[in-house]
C-alpha cells in the first residue's frame, strides 16, 4: 500500500515524489519511509536526475510520524515492536546530504 501513496512522475530532469495519503494528513510510516528511501534511491543512480521535489497531496504537505502506529508500537512488549531497517537509517542521512552533480 506505501507504493501507491508515494507517487513519481518526472518533470524534464526533475523527479517529483508526492506522498498521497491526504485523509492521514501524508503522516509517514514505515512503508512509506522505505518506499521514499527507494525512490530516493533510484534518483541518485539515475543521471537524468538533477533534482528531487518532494511534495503532498491535499492541503497538508506531511504530518510528520504516524501518531497512531506509534502508540500501537507503544503497546506491544519490545520484542514485538518493527525495527528501523539499515536502509531506513543509511538514506535519512543520506537525505541530509544529496549530493550534487
Amino acid at each position: 500500500m506505501a507504493a501507491a501513496q508515494l507517487l513519481s512522475h518526472s518533470e524534464g530532469r526533475t523527479m517529483v515524489l508526492t506522498i498521497s495519503n491526504p485523509e492521514h494528513r501524508n503522516a509517514l510510516g514505515p512503508e512509506l519511509y522505505a518506499a521514499g528511501i527507494e525512490a530516493l534511491n533510484a534518483a541518485d543512480s539515475n543521471p537524468e536526475v538533477r533534482s528531487v521535489v518532494i511534495t503532498g497531496a491535499g492541503n497538508t504537505f506531511c504530518a510528520g510520524g504516524n501518531l497512531q502506529r506509534l502508540l500501537q508500537n507503544r503497546q506491544q512488549p519490545p520484542a514485538g515492536r518493527p525495527r528501523r531497517s539499515k536502509a531506513c537509517m543509511a538514506g535519512s542521512r543520506r537525505s541530509a546530504a544529496f549530493p550534487s552533480r
